[in-house]
C-alpha cells in the first residue's frame, strides 16, 4: 500500500523506511526546532504575530501516555 502511494518498489521501501524515526514522543530538542520555525516564519513574514511555543505545546498528554 505503502510503495503504491510512494511510487516506489517494495524493495526500495525496505531500503528507505528504516531511514524514518516515527517516535511520537515530544523532545526539547522538538520543541526547539518549533521555536527556530517560529523565528525563521516571523523573519520571513510568513506569520506576523509572535507565537510563544512553550505556552502554544502541551506536552502533559504525551508525558501521562508514557511517550
Amino acid at each position: 500500500m505503502i510503495a503504491g502511494e510512494a511510487k516506489l518498489s517494495p524493495e526500495q521501501l525496505a531500503k528507505v523506511l528504516p531511514k524514518f524515526d516515527f517516535d511520537p514522543g515530544l523532545h526539547d530538542d522538538d520543541i526547539q526546532e518549533l521555536v527556530k520555525s517560529e523565528v525563521f516564519m516571523r523573519g520571513a513574514g510568513i506569520t506576523k504575530t509572535p507565537v510563544d511555543i512553550n505556552a502554544f505545546v502541551d506536552g502533559s498528554y504525551a508525558r501521562s501516555a508514557g511517550i
